[in-house]
């Protein structure tokens, strides 16, 4: 008995459902258009400032769908737009200027995003080189602000319809590290005739967010006389052949800080009654428009001296 009942009520509700109307997506928040950066340290607006370095000459904005997708097809247009920073500057009590024009390589792009289309990107992009240049003129403080429309005005996301990828300047150093002097090693040569090496240490003060890079060094004998002068050591530079870099670039992974390169040391060409040996290892360019610091900071000394 007690089954037919529950037979009998499965059957009723089973039904009743099925002259229902499925309203669930009425309460689902509606289609939203929007760029899906976010910057919490940054201080500024919630998805409005991002930090970029401006060696790296680009940055991948997100841009993505969000909501019941019930829509139809929706044109988006991104853009550089520096008509914007007035009022922005004013809105928000900050002083940032526009990149200039001619600094910026790919500033606009426009596609259509369908109701199954979550995400899309643009690749902002622009001269690594000019925009350093400013950088180091100083003075500014520069970002490249970025817009978002929708052909159906309604669907755009409030507060996340403009980015200002902020800009900032990078430069790239030898570790400092004090053995007797700033920015020297000392490797225990014991003129044995064995091949060794002594690694150097380069640093970046920013990190690039998106792209790896290449980090080149040689060494330049002509800074033996300016480590004799700031140290009173005088050594020499060794005979040709004793030292030479590993590899002549080391390539420095995307978000990374630092990378570590070597030079090697070929005790057998060196003079066992001499003195001691420098070697300057200066750092002489990079794959991205970081600028190299002073020799005070970019030129590591390697010391060969057995009496140490």
């Amino acid at each position: 008995m007690n089954m037919k009942r529950n037979i009998l009520i499965v059957i009723a509700i089973l039904a009743l459902s099925s002259c229902m109307k499925d309203d669930r997506l009425n309460y689902a928040a509606p289609d939203r258009v929007g760029f899906s950066e976010i910057n919490l340290s940054s201080g500024m607006p919630l998805y409005q400032v991002v930090d970029i370095t401006a060696a790296s000459g680009h940055y991948l904005l997100g841009i993505n769908r969000s909501g019941r997708s019930l829509g139809a097809d929706v044109k988006v247009d991104v853009a550089v737009a520096p008509e914007l920073m007035d009022a922005y500057n004013s809105a928000h009590s900050t002083s940032f200027t526009a990149v200039p024009a001619d600094c910026i390589t790919a500033s606009s792009e426009s596609f259509t995003m369908g109701p199954k289309d979550l995400v899309r990107s643009f690749d902002l992009k622009w001269d690594g080189a000019k925009v350093r240049a400013l950088l180091e003129a100083g003075g500014e403080e520069y970002v490249i602000p970025v817009s978002l429309k929708c052909s159906d005005s309604e669907m755009v996301s409030e507060g996340r319809d403009l980015v200002l990828v902020h800009l900032l300047p990078s430069k790239i150093e030898v570790m400092p590290i004090y053995n007797g002097a700033t920015n020297s090693n000392l490797y225990w040569a014991s003129y044995d005739g064995v091949t060794g090496y002594s690694s150097v240490t380069f640093l970046l003060d920013t990190p690039n967010r998106r792209d790896a890079m290449d980090v080149k060094y040689v060494i330049d004998y002509d800074y033996v006389d300016d480590y004799q002068d700031e140290y009173g050591k005088f050594y020499s530079a060794p005979p040709e052949g004793t030292a030479y870099v590993y590899k002549e670039s080391v390539s420095m992974p995307a978000t990374y800080t630092s990378v570590e390169a070597y030079v090697m040391i070929d005790a057998s060409k060196m003079n066992a009654i001499h003195p001691g040996y420098v070697v300057p290892v200066r750092i002489s360019e990079t794959s991205l428009a970081v600028t190299v610091a002073e020799p005070s900071k970019s030129v590591f000394y390697i010391v060969i001296d057995p009496s140490l």
